[in-house]
């Protein structure tokens, strides 16, 4: 029996799934269909979409610094995302986890680990929006140091990050900004 879901019907639930982070009972609701058609759904749309995607949208771009650079070390860039959720069902205790209240919102959280021109090259997703950035780096430590360390001279590029990481060069090699505090005026040193 033919599927009455047309194969654009199945790109946008693809795409709803991508924008919204729908779940599958949620998107299968919509659709009106069963979460099990959903899911297979998912999968065989991005398996025959993804490599398309892709071939589209990445290319290899050679990363060299530039010649005024401030920070010549510094190779790649850790930042942290947040991206806003429905809210999510269950528990008080197990909403409370996605929370942010830096947000005032429900969400999760993208860690990307990229090069200085903006390419990412590693990213840590789906984190609850409770767990603190500093959690995040810990837990992909190991996983960040290979991407930073150099084989052929044995020692690792610097990473630049803000100040949710305070802590992190204590196990990664890390440029960190300076905050002034209250009363004080920063240094020259720290300035630059």
């Amino acid at each position: 029996r033919r599927s009455s879901i047309t194969r654009e019907d199945k790109l946008f639930i693809e795409l709803c799934h991508v924008k919204h982070y729908e779940t599958n009972s949620m998107l299968a609701e919509t659709f009106s269909t069963s979460p099990s058609n959903v899911f297979r759904i998912l999968h065989e749309t991005l398996r025959i979409v993804g490599p398309i995607l892709y071939n589209h949208f990445v290319h290899l771009v050679h990363y060299d610094l530039m010649p005024k650079d401030i920070f010549p070390s510094a190779k790649f860039v850790l930042d942290t995302t947040f991206q806003p959720i429905w809210t999510p069902l269950g528990s008080f205790a197990e909403r409370a986890m996605y929370f942010s209240g830096k947000h005032t919102a429900y969400g999760l959280k993208t860690q990307c680990l990229h090069v200085r021109n903006g390419i990412i090259i590693y990213c840590y997703s789906g984190v609850p929006s409770s767990v603190h950035y500093f959690s995040v780096v810990r837990q992909t430590s190991d996983i960040l140091r290979e991407y930073i360390f150099h084989e052929e001279d044995g020692r690792e590029s610097t990473i630049l990050a803000d100040l949710g990481y305070v802590g992190m060069n204590s196990f990664l090699p890390t440029i960190l900004p300076y905050k002034s505090r209250p009363g004080r005026q920063l240094r020259p040193t720290e300035i630059q």
